[in-house]
Parts: structure tokens; C-alpha cells; sequence
């Protein structure tokens, strides 16, 4: 019977923490196709930002991945939202933005250490 008085909480805090290795892999996978398609990181952000309104939300992400043809790392994307706006309310500004692209490794990524 304890173990059913477990707050919730605990039981989802335990998946969430290797959050930081995967943010720098997905962060690495976004600043690779950043890079692949010549775009610096402002531009980036600003082809992920859908509706133009200065932040990226979920469905900016969804929609801009889409739209850029990388459909098939939506799932992926919509992670690297998820972390990378931790503490923004849902929505990236350009700052998170640049923060989370910072904790990439575009040479591990080249080098062909990929997405595990």
C-alpha cells in the first residue's frame, strides 16, 4: 500500500533525468541541419518560428518541421522543444534558443556520432 501513496512526482521525476544528455544530442542534431543548410542560428530561428510573433511554441516546431522538410525528425524536434523551453512557459525566445543550440556537438555529429 505505500508504494501506491508514491506521489506522482517522484514516479515522473526518475525518466527525466537524463533530459541534459538528450537536449545536447537533439541540440546537436538541430545545429548539424542548421549548419547542412547554411543557416547561422538566428535564421534558424527564425524558419522554426512559424508565426513570425518572436518565440518558437510547440506548433511552430511541428509546422517549421514540416515546412523544411525534416518530417521525419518531428518527434525529435518537438523533444528538443520541450527541453530547451523548460522555464520559458512553453514558448523558446530567441535566448533559449541560442542556449540550447550552444549545448550541441556539431563535430560529434559529422564525425558520425549521431542520435543514438
Amino acid at each position: 500500500q505505500q508504494q501506491q501513496q508514491q506521489p506522482p512526482a517522484a514516479a515522473e521525476a526518475a525518466p527525466a533525468a537524463p533530459a541534459g544528455d538528450e537536449v545536447r544530442a537533439l541540440a546537436s542534431v538541430v545545429a548539424t541541419s542548421l549548419l547542412f543548410s547554411r543557416l547561422t542560428a538566428s535564421q534558424g530561428f527564425t524558419a522554426f518560428d512559424a508565426d513570425g510573433d518572436g518565440e518558437i511554441s510547440a506548433e511552430d516546431m511541428r509546422v517549421s518541421a514540416r515546412a523544411l522538410g525534416l518530417g521525419d525528425f518531428e518527434s525529435q524536434l518537438a523533444r528538443f522543444h520541450t527541453e530547451a523551453c523548460r522555464g520559458e512557459g512553453g514558448r523558446l525566445t530567441m535566448a533559449g534558443w541560442s542556449r540550447a543550440l550552444a549545448l550541441g556537438n556539431v563535430a560529434s555529429m559529422l564525425e558520425g556520432g549521431g542520435l543514438a
